[in-house]
């Protein structure tokens, strides 16, 4: 079985072609490509709630899921992730 790769910034589950980028262009499994690119975050001034806020609207709207239940996903997923529990450098996965 396959191990689900998370965005350690946003919470979505990732694979080929969804992985964000570093610096020196190799890809990161550590972050999406909506939220990393070139080594950078795409959206630096984002906060733990607004992504919360962000991605019940996602998924609310394209993936059909209810809000009370959206925001409980959000909330226990979004909040453990790397980006917002403990702030550093993104590693180069080996």
């Amino acid at each position: 079985m396959e191990q689900e790769i998370r965005c350690q910034s946003c919470g979505m589950l990732m694979g080929t072609g969804l992985f964000g980028t570093l610096a020196n262009g190799k890809e990161t499994q550590e972050y999406c490509s909506f939220c990393f690119q070139n080594g950078k975050y795409t959206d630096p001034e984002a906060t733990m709630h607004g992504m919360i806020e962000n991605s019940v609207r996602i998924m609310v709207k394209k993936m059909a899921i209810p809000e009370d239940r959206a925001r409980e996903i959000a909330n226990t997923t979004i909040t453990q992730l790397k980006r917002w529990s403990s702030p550093g450098t993104v590693r180069e996965k080996a």
